[in-house]
């Protein structure tokens, strides 16, 4: 039987796995040491207290400005795709096809994006007048930067879901009046 000094391999791999793990944990822990050192559990000033929050309003006002410039492109295209359905009605009507049901739609569908057009301009108005913001969108006061997110975005959700509704209408009454227009098969 061997002695415990008598396996040399063993006891290097021992001591190897010792150094890596000493090594690692330097590593490791030495990191916080000096965090720990800078008072990282101190109560915050009350500097820090008072613009807590702000960069996640800053970063929503920013997000809410690129929502509006989104809907405005949107809303543009939205009135290119209605000035091309009334192209095609005046090509149909003068075909001698029965296009009333499409012009309703295609009415009612541009009651819609004036109705959205209506919510984008509240929300840029907001927007603009940037309550609680000062001009580069830094928080200047954080109870009306809340409102003025809370307005803004009201109205941009408005916006967009009477402009889908609108657009999702007059699809379906596209939808219908081309399958009235197949021809339909008779029974034999």
């Amino acid at each position: 039987m061997k002695g415990l000094t008598g396996n040399k391999s063993l006891w290097r791999k021992l001591g190897s796995l010792a150094l890596v793990a000493t090594v690692l944990s330097g590593v490791l822990f030495t990191g916080a040491a000096p965090a720990l050192a800078a008072g990282e559990g101190a109560p915050p000033s009350q500097e820090e207290v008072g613009n807590r929050g702000a960069p996640r309003l800053e970063f929503a006002y920013l997000r809410l400005q690129h929502a509006a410039e989104d809907q405005a492109m949107h809303m543009g295209h939205a009135a290119e795709v209605s000035d091309f359905i009334q192209g095609w009605i005046d090509e149909l009507a003068a075909g001698g096809e029965d296009v009333a049901k499409l012009q309703a739609a295609l009415d009612a569908f541009e009651a819609k994006l004036a109705e959205a057009q209506g919510h984008y301009q509240a929300a840029k108005a907001v927007l603009d007048e940037h309550a609680g913001f000062d001009e580069n969108g830094n928080v200047t006061d954080r109870e009306a930067a809340r409102e003025t997110l809370r307005q803004a975005g009201r109205s941009l959700r408005d916006s967009r879901r009477a402009l889908k509704d609108g657009a999702i209408e007059l699809r379906h009454a596209i939808r219908d009046w081309v399958r009235e227009q197949r021809p339909r098969q008779t029974e034999l």
